[in-house]
């Protein structure tokens, strides 16, 4: 089907998965197994369902690997919210990043299925 690697949205959401693990390593350590732990596999759910579902080889199948990284794109934005809730170190700017990546996304998916 597509090559994943070209895509955007893949490049994109590369590039959170790397900001998402170096703010997520000045996490303290007794959220290691919380939120550090869930935050980060969000994070990587994204780009693996962009490159999981390009190689299915339909269109409906591509379709709803880009409706799962959706799902995870929404999950690490409320990660990161939370973050910023509880006082960690602030993270407006990778909150702006996922937000691009979600609408990135949502653009793709909207033109696989019309």
């Amino acid at each position: 089907m597509t090559n994943f690697r070209t895509l955007r949205v893949y490049q994109d959401s590369m590039e959170l998965v790397l900001a998402v693990y170096r703010y997520t390593a000045d996490l303290p350590l007794d959220e290691r197994y919380n939120l550090k732990s869930q935050l980060r596999r969000c994070a990587v759910s994204i780009p693996s369902n962009v490159a999981e579902g390009c190689g299915r080889g339909s269109r409906p199948s591509l379709a709803l690997f880009i409706s799962n990284a959706i799902g995870s794109a929404y999950e690490a934005e409320t990660q990161l919210r939370i973050a910023n809730s509880v006082g960690y170190a602030q993270c407006d700017e990778l909150i702006e990043h996922t937000v691009r990546v979600q609408k990135q996304l949502v653009a793709f998916h909207k033109r696989l299925v019309n």
